[in-house]
């Protein structure tokens, strides 16, 4: 198996070197408890516009990541 890591760095190491976990935290605290609500927002409203902000918020996404690059 080969190694992904630096030797003497463990995966857990590394792992903590790339996440920012206070972001993580924010992200896990607030997406748990708002899944139903999004899901219960989700079959309540039109799907055309649904549809319309996911591709808006896909595409700027990828232009932010387009422009990091």
């Amino acid at each position: 198996m080969a190694r992904t890591t630096a030797p003497g760095v463990t995966a857990g190491e590394a792992f903590l070197s790339i996440v920012y976990l206070p972001a993580m935290a924010f992200i896990v605290a607030t997406s748990v408890p708002l899944a139903p609500l999004g899901a219960r927002l989700a079959h309540h409203l039109p799907v055309k516009p649904l549809r319309i902000l996911y591709a808006l918020t896909l595409l700027v996404l990828a232009l932010r990541m387009a422009r990091t690059v």
